[in-house]
């Protein structure tokens, strides 16, 4: 037989076994995924963030970080800047601060009983704020 030949046979042997091995993991039977309930979810998240007796131990929070607000429309635009997110307890605070003057920034909380939303000029609050009162 020719050596050419030899080696072709050997190549096409070579790609034969190389697909019968990527079929036969096809239909390899696949391992059954545990389906988990909304409470198991939850609990599972709830543990990665801390323990039970750490979580209620927690008294408050504050986060910083940043702000974006996407304008769309006529004289649209982008406004960046900060924004701090504080709680305690049942009361929370959202401070987005800005680099405009049309949108300096954007204030809401609740006290536990009250929701407010600040003015970002006397007497005129943003289209969010509006939306959120």
């Amino acid at each position: 037989m020719n050596k050419s030949l030899v080696i072709a046979h050997r190549g096409i042997l070579v790609s034969l076994v190389f697909l019968c091995g990527l079929v036969s993991i096809g239909f390899a039977q696949k391992p059954a995924v545990e389906k988990l309930t909304a409470e198991q979810l939850i609990s599972k998240h709830l543990e990665s963030i801390g323990s039970a007796e750490a979580r209620s131990a927690l008294q408050s929070v504050v986060a910083v970080g940043t702000s974006k607000a996407t304008f769309h429309g006529r004289g649209g635009g982008v406004a960046e800047g900060i924004t701090v997110i504080a709680s305690k307890g049942n009361m929370f605070m959202i401070a987005m601060k800005f680099n405009t003057s049309d949108y300096p920034f954007e204030k809401m909380g609740f006290d536990g009983n009250d929701f407010t939303v600040g003015f970002v000029r006397p007497g005129v609050r943003s289209n969010l704020g509006s939306f959120l009162r």
